[in-house]
């Protein structure tokens, strides 16, 4: 008897334990919600506001910052990152941009399918204005993304020290401007919707470990119900 009990207290300290883990676990993803629900609504006022100059200094509130700035493309040295469209495969074109008294940096065009990849390659020569917005997490490398093939033009993620090198553009500063519009006369490449497309599975998460807790719960109560009946049954 001694032991049983002994064995039951343990399994309740354990069961308790369990429980706290699970429900600060769920309670910790209820906050990073309200964090991700407030940076998306950050970013999209941020979309939503007129260009304004790029800043000397990127700070992680120049993230998806519309701005306007002058200056020319080097469209032969243009790189070509792999995407998908609708389930197409195609090409993202990031040309070098030099703007007037400041430091380089790639542009995000747009986009081009695979077999029209040839016709991206030119563009407006010549000083131009461009609008668009700051990229500074601009394809980040993940789980199991390629590896970049700078020698083939094809890219997977960006990687700021080999585009210089494979491009020869030195000192090109840590952001991409992804433009708001097509900047060309032709039908490639063709600018995409600018949108923060941030993973918010936060509340999933959160359910997850609340139901962990919850069906934990659940079989605790039915373990302690059939302890108490066993006893119940000896006394008998």
């Amino acid at each position: 008897m001694v032991a049983a009990r002994s064995s039951l207290a343990l399994m309740s300290c354990v069961v308790l334990a369990a429980l706290a883990i699970l429900v600060g676990l769920g309670t910790w993803q209820l906050q990073r919600l309200a964090w991700k629900e407030g940076l998306i609504a950050r970013i999209e006022t941020r979309l939503a506001e007129a260009p304004v100059p790029l800043p000397a200094t990127l700070t992680d509130e120049s993230n998806f910052l519309r701005v306007k700035i002058s200056g020319t493309y080097d469209h032969a040295k243009a790189q070509y990152f792999y995407t998908l469209n609708k389930g197409e495969i195609g090409w993202r074109v990031l040309t070098p941009f030099q703007p007037q008294a400041a430091a380089p940096f790639m542009v995000d065009r747009g986009y081009v399918p695979d077999a029209q990849k040839p016709l991206a390659a030119a563009g407006q020569s010549g000083p131009v204005e461009i609008i668009g917005a700051v990229r500074l997490d601009y394809l980040e490398k993940v789980l199991f993304t390629p590896d970049n093939d700078p020698g083939a033009n094809s890219w997977y993620w960006f990687d700021l020290p080999a585009i210089g090198k494979t491009t020869g553009v030195s000192g090109l500063r840590p952001m991409v401007l992804q433009l708001d519009t097509s900047d060309h006369s032709g039908a490639w490449p063709a600018a995409t919707a600018l949108s923060p497309k941030l993973s918010n599975k936060h509340f999933g998460y959160a359910l997850t470990w609340f139901g962990l807790a919850i069906t934990l719960l659940g079989v605790y109560i039915a373990l302690i119900i059939q302890e108490r009946r066993k006893r119940t049954a000896k006394h008998d």
